[in-house]
Formats: structure tokens, sequence, C-alpha cells
């Protein structure tokens, strides 16, 4: 038989070095969000690693599977091993590179949003220009896209040192019998399996492995977000996760009457809302509304030097107004806080507030006008 001891080096050597790509990427994750982590705990930190190593190598498995049933049958034949090789080469790089791509945008997704990537993203793609721009537009993801193309230049380079290796050893001659290849091939195919499942349970792994610990942003941060990605998605194709068509229009618009205890004296065009009437003479004052972007309650609870508030405008605001400590933001989504602050509109799960077709609402806008008011929105 010829050499076959390097062909099987070689598949091992890519998947250790993607795994450890993987695991860079993830401690480059880990760094980005240090000022989010309250708790900066060692032991913490390396049992998120390695969590993340084993859902790494769901994904990393799921690539191998196909090279290592394929490529062996060409090292018991004896031919055609070196084309073959080229094309595996091709193969790794293609499917590393989209991996590598997602891991790393993932990064600055994560930083925002305190979540991974999940279906909800391809709500988006409709609106293809906007999603690009915001993007590309965007200076601080320059860093983000130069990681990508070195960690991938890299990697590119790697997988075909490998290759070569492997190809210029192969016409070497080898003492290794077929009672010896036999079961060592029969090994990694094991394992490659058990790798697919990501554990020797009778269920394969799922999420909610990754959570060891009380601290969400370590939970979070050894599940893979391709991983996480793949079971949102499966999650996203069910019916159940969707609000639209639960219960018919006219039962919710009976149980919210019901709810709200209005009675057929409310009763309009617009069946849940209600008509309250001054008590007093209306003073046309002029209303300014102003969204934030990203900011939360806990926000005002951030100091500096010598104690003083992050925001101690807004505190002298909250000192002589009305302040509402139980109003929470309508989904995590600028759109969705909008739509929800000016028309009373919830988000819905994972659809946005942008449809292509034109959607009318009436809301405080409406209500301004219809009172003499003119509205703009800067």
């Amino acid at each position: 038989m010829k050499r076959a001891i390097p062909v099987l080096r070689y598949l091992l050597s890519i998947h250790i070095s993607a795994l450890a790509i993987l695991s860079f990427i993830r401690i480059i994750l880990y760094w980005s969000n240090l000022d989010k982590i309250t708790d900066k705990s060692f032991i913490l930190f390396i049992k998120a690693l390695l969590k993340g190593i084993q859902f790494d190598n769901v994904i990393a498995c799921y690539i191998m599977a196909v090279p290592l049933i394929i490529l062996p049958f060409f090292v018991i034949e004896g031919r055609w091993v070196k084309p073959v090789i080229k094309v595996v080469n091709i193969y790794f790089i293609v499917l590393y590179t989209f991996i590598f791509g997602f891991e790393i945008a993932n990064i600055p997704y994560f930083k925002y949003f305190f979540t991974h990537i999940g279906a909800s993203v391809l709500q988006w793609m409709q609106f293809g220009k906007d999603t690009a721009g915001m993007l590309f537009q965007e200076s601080s993801y320059l860093l983000y896209f130069i990681l990508f193309f070195i960690i991938t230049i890299l990697f590119t380079l790697w997988i075909n040192i490998l290759g070569k290796k492997a190809v210029k050893q192969w016409n070497q001659k080898d003492d290794i019998k077929y009672c010896v290849f036999v079961p060592i091939l029969m090994t990694l195919w094991v394992g490659c399996f058990i790798g697919i499942r990501g554990t020797l349970e009778l269920y394969p792994i799922r999420t909610g492995k990754a959570y060891f610990s009380n601290n969400p942003f370590y939970n979070q941060l050894g599940v893979n977000p391709l991983f996480y990605f793949t079971k949102s998605y499966s999650g996203y194709k069910k019916n159940r996760n969707h609000l639209e068509k639960v219960i018919s229009e006219e039962t919710a618009i009976k149980n919210v009457r019901k709810y709200f205890s209005l009675s057929d004296d409310h009763l309009n065009d617009h069946q849940i809302s209600r008509y309250i009437p001054a008590k007093t003479k209306v003073s046309p004052m002029n209303i300014v509304i102003i969204l934030m972007e990203g900011v939360s309650s806990k926000v005002l609870e951030y100091t500096i030097r010598e104690g003083n508030f992050l925001t101690p405008y807004l505190h002298e605001l909250i000192n002589k107004s009305y302040y509402f400590s139980n109003i929470y933001s309508a989904g995590i989504h600028t759109n969705n806080g909008i739509v929800a602050t000016l028309y009373g509109y919830p988000t819905q799960f994972n659809k946005p507030m942008m449809p292509s077709e034109n959607v009318y609402y009436t809301g405080l806008p409406v209500t301004l006008r219809e009172n003499g008011y003119q509205t703009h929105f800067l």
C-alpha cells in the first residue's frame, strides 16, 4: 500500500488548525466584550473555551466527514491522490472561509445585541441595500474585515502547505498493512460521528449544554455561532414560533376589549381604542419626543469621577418631571422601538416593522395632526 499515514495526518492537521482558529475568534469575542463582563473569572473563561471547543468540533466534524470518507478509498486504490487532495484543499478553504466570516461577523453583532446571530436576521434580507449600507459604511467594522482577510489568507496558505506535504510523501513506500490501516480508519470514522453528535448521550448536543454557570455571558461564549444559527433557524421554521393565525382576529379583538374593560359605548372604527375627553381646555403646547438609541435604565446608574452620574442632564430632567421606571423598550431593534412608541404596535417574533409593501397605522402622529399639529421627524 502507498503511504497512508501522511494523508490521515493531513486531514487531522486541518481539523486541529480549524479548531485553533475558531478558539482564537472566541477569544477575540471575549476581549471585545470585556466592558460587559461583571465577573472576570479565569476559571469561567477556561470552562467557556472548553465548551466552545466541544461545539466547534461539531461543525468541524460535519465538514471533515466527506473527505474522511472519500479520500481513504483513493489511498487504498493508490491513484488520483494528488488531484483529489487539491479538490479537498478547495473544499476546506471554501467552507472554512464562510465559517470564519460568519463567526467574525458575529463579534460586533454580539457586542451590540448580547446574543449570537439568529434566524431573525433572515427577515432583513429583503432590505439588502440598506443592510449592506449599514455593514460597509460603519468604519468600526473595518477591523473585523481586516481580521477576516488575515485569517482566511493564513489558513489558505497553511492548507496548501499541508496538501503539498501529503502529496510529496505519497510516493514513499509504507509498511502499514490493511489490518492496521482499516481499524485506524474505522476509529476515525466513529470519532467523527461522535463529534457530529457532540456527545455520547442519548440525544445529540443542544445549545443548552453550553450553559454551565449563572453568568449569561460565559454561557453564550461557549456556543458556536453557526451552531446557534442553525438551531435558531430550525426553530424559526416551526409554526409554533409564529404569531400569525394563533387565534382568529375576531377572538383577539374580543379578548382585548374584555381585558381593557371596553364597553360598547367605547366602540369606534378602531374597536380596541377608547376616546377620553379632556376635563380642561387643551393647551396647544409643543410636544418633543426624543428616542435614544441603545440607552437602557442601567445607564442611569453609571457613575464617573467622584461619583457623578454619567448622565447628569437626564437626572436633572427626572428630578423635575414625571418619571416612569417600569416602562420597557419594545424589542431590540430601532424600527421596533420607533413604531411601538409612535403607534403602540408591539414587536412580533423575528418580524421587522419595515415590510416591502406599504402598511398604514393610526397613532400618535395621526392624533396630533387631527388636533392641528404639524409633525416632523428628524
